[in-house]
């Protein structure tokens, strides 16, 4: 499915290197106001964040030969339920002029979720030898290709067989007394790391890390560290994660937010959408908490680094464990089935006994919801 929206751009571009005898300053001439179409209205171009000023002209002033100049608008996802944007430039006139100007961007390429805006800086640069130019036309062409999100399903390609996965642990407080953590989370419990190992073995390639070292987190954000395309796997909730806590806020960017994140209120706690959208029946008493009952989500996505991140956990720390039977047990002997981003699962006790049985071993496991 191709989405497009087409910008018209009617520019006077001074390219002159001749100077004035009176002085070094270089000659110029009326320019022409730039004028927009919108062809397809599920790709917008706007001027501020907010998306209420749409982009009707682009004023790209005087470019010199060898020169560029930049503007930053706002590309957003018009409700599609994930985008990646492509650029491209046609109709030049005359045609000559696309091989001396050259139009580009600092988009990263990574996925849009539906109703966000992306800051980007587009840049028109004019070649050296680009004297003879004086005016010209062209369409600006930004394009968006719906992106299918990246499914639990795809841990094989994404996790188990890439060769380059970090495996993130909550720092413990035994063995780190006295230091602090990013975003001021707490130290987590040994359970976290136990529930870890049922993911951990399955993988080919990985480099263990604690969220306290700068290598794998960084200690002011508490986003994760690393390069396009790797993978980061991580247990514990954003009490005791950084990562988590990070990929949660309100105040972090979209393109970085997890599609599930933790909701606490006086008497009640409860998983949402990424957005704060209720998730129906994604809710228990606080009182059960590490009793006989708890919730846990486990999901993938992609942040705005072009990381894959893999997180798990409980509301209590029987629900992280559980997170990891559970995945163990259910959904890596199925992953071929698995084509949801995350799910969210309720685990009760049934059995009685205080422990944290897999899901053949007497306690009950519940899918609440799952999705993209």
């Amino acid at each position: 499915m191709r989405l497009q929206l087409t910008i018209r751009v009617s520019l006077i571009v001074i390219v002159l290197s001749s100077l004035l005898l009176s002085g070094s300053q270089l000659l110029r001439e009326t320019r022409a106001s730039s004028t927009s179409l919108v062809e397809n209205t599920m790709v917008g171009i706007y001027w501020n964040l907010g998306c209420t000023t749409p982009v009707e002209q682009i004023d790209w002033d005087i470019i010199s030969p060898g020169s560029s100049k930049t503007v930053v608008a706002f590309v957003r996802n018009e409700g599609v339920p994930s985008v990646r944007f492509s650029l491209n430039t046609t109709n030049w006139q005359p045609p000559e002029a696309s091989s001396k100007m050259l139009l580009g961007w600092n988009y990263s390429g990574t996925s849009v979720k539906p109703r966000v805006a992306v800051p980007v800086a587009f840049t028109l640069s004019a070649a050296a030898d680009a004297n003879g130019l004086s005016s010209f036309l062209f369409d600006i062409v930004v394009s968006g290709s719906e992106y299918a999100f990246p499914a639990i399903g795809d841990f094989s390609a994404l996790f188990a067989d890439n060769s380059d996965v970090r495996v993130v642990y909550p720092a413990e407080q035994q063995d780190n007394q006295g230091v602090s953590k990013p975003l001021g989370c707490g130290f987590a419990l040994l359970s976290d790391w136990t529930a870890s190992a049922f993911t951990t073995t399955k993988l080919q390639h990985a480099v263990e890390g604690l969220d306290i070292d700068g290598r794998f987190v960084d200690q002011t954000t508490g986003r994760v560290v690393g390069e396009v395309g790797s993978g980061i796997v991580s247990f514990g909730g954003p009490f005791i994660n950084p990562i988590a806590k990070y990929a949660e806020q309100n105040s972090t960017f979209p393109m970085d937010r997890a599609p599930v994140r933790f909701h606490g209120e006086a008497e009640t706690c409860s998983f949402q959408h990424w957005d704060g959208s209720v998730i129906p029946s994604a809710s228990l008493p606080w009182s059960v908490i590490n009793h006989d009952k708890d919730m846990f989500v486990i999901e993938m996505f992609e942040d705005g680094g072009g990381r894959w991140l893999m997180l798990c956990y409980g509301i209590g720390w029987k629900g992280t464990y559980a997170a990891g039977k559970y995945f163990h047990e259910v959904v890596f002997p199925s992953l071929a089935s698995c084509r949801f981003g995350w799910v969210v699962v309720k685990w009760e006790d049934a059995n009685g006994d205080g422990f944290v049985n897999g899901p053949g071993g007497g306690d009950v496991y519940t899918v609440v919801a799952s999705g993209a």
